[in-house]
């Protein structure tokens, strides 16, 4: 791979930290760091500047991930999952202590258990599938 390549080729922090240190590189190198520097407007800034601009982009990425709506279904689901799970360890508990039925309490709190874990599953699942639906309405 030609010199003026793999310069091209680097990210703009590197770049830059070429310019910056400068008496480890040779003429050539320099002179085509320059013009790649001019050709990317990058002429005046710094390493921190392109760090910074880099940081500003990743939180605003990272910020239009958490304001994806919520979705209603998706909520009661969930807290109908969370809901059946208490309901029914009260109820186990309840039917193995006051009616003596050990065996039927731990059925009736391991089912509820169960069911409750799906029900926050779809609601999850349902969450996860508006917020690929809101990414797809804001890229197109």
């Amino acid at each position: 791979m030609s010199l003026a390549k793999r310069i091209s080729s680097l990210p703009d922090e590197e770049l830059l930290a070429m310019i910056s240190k400068a008496e480890e590189y040779t003429e050539e190198a320099l002179k085509i760091a320059n013009e790649e520097i001019i050709r990317r407007g990058l002429e005046g800034k710094t390493i921190k500047d392109i760090i910074d601009k880099q940081k500003r982009y990743d939180d605003d990425y990272e910020a239009e991930i958490y304001s994806v709506s919520k979705n209603s279904t998706a909520s009661i689901l969930k807290s109908i999952g969370f809901l059946e799970i208490i309901v029914g360890i009260v109820l186990g508990i309840i039917l193995s202590v006051v009616y003596f039925a050990g065996t039927t309490g731990i059925i009736i709190m391991v089912s509820s258990f169960v069911a409750g874990i799906i029900f926050i599953g779809f609601g999850e699942i349902i969450n996860l599938l508006h917020q690929i639906n809101e990414r797809q309405k804001s890229n197109t």
